[in-house]
């Protein structure tokens, strides 16, 4: 309008100026499974470093949501300062007794995503509460990529003659449950180290530019 009126002939924008994405990291402090260094957490923290890094450096925008600290949720921001302070706060990242502090609902955490942000939760995806969270976010219409960070390892401590049975049997619950991402179109990613951070990143850009309906 300001052109239009300054020339008095009438201007259109034909073109937009690509966006900054905006990429929300969303870690699960709530259990840690197996045991250091390749737990869950250590796996899910080194994740996230390194998603946030790589956009980051890229001039993207990157906020932080820990699903075990209510109050620990970072606002989507660019720079190296800002990536100095994810990953301190991934270094201190703690699992907190359930008891004692609330997580963040998942009506919170999906109030502050953006419509075209993108979502990377990292997590064992061992509890339910979880699965619902990534569940409601892919049917409000939001781009979530999953990276399963349970060690591909991990065996239950021996506490009698049914721990094993019960195990198998929790593992395929929980293969059923990532089935059913899946067919909610939400992709799930094994993290593997340094060398699958191309794979995480090609689904989410697939999903950030498959169009999106709301459920």
């Amino acid at each position: 309008w300001r052109v239009t009126g300054r020339t008095g002939t009438l201007h259109v924008t034909s073109t937009y100026a690509d966006r900054d994405t905006e990429v929300l990291l969303v870690l699960d402090s709530r259990q840690d499974l197996g045991r250091s260094p390749d737990s869950s957490l250590d796996t899910g923290v080194r994740a996230a470093a390194a998603v946030a890094e790589h956009y980051l450096r890229a001039g993207d925008r990157v906020g932080l949501a820990d699903l075990g600290q209510r109050h620990r949720v970072v606002p989507a921001r660019a720079g190296r300062r800002h990536l100095v302070r994810l990953l301190d706060l991934l270094l201190n990242a703690r699992v907190v007794d359930d008891r004692t502090r609330a997580a963040p609902p998942a009506a919170e955490v999906v109030g502050r995503v953006g419509p075209d942000a993108l979502v990377v939760l990292l997590s064992p995806l061992a509890r339910e509460a979880v699965l619902g969270l990534v569940a409601r976010l892919a049917r409000a219409g939001r781009s979530v990529v999953v990276v399963d960070t349970l060690p591909p390892a991990l065996r239950p401590d021996e506490r009698g003659e049914y721990t094993e049975l019960a195990f198998r049997l929790w593992r395929l619950r929980r293969d059923a449950d990532l089935h059913r991402l899946t067919e909610l179109g939400v992709p799930v990613v094994r993290w593997q180290g340094g060398g699958s951070l191309d794979a995480v990143l090609r689904d989410v850009r697939r999903v950030a530019r498959a169009p999106r309906v709301v459920r």
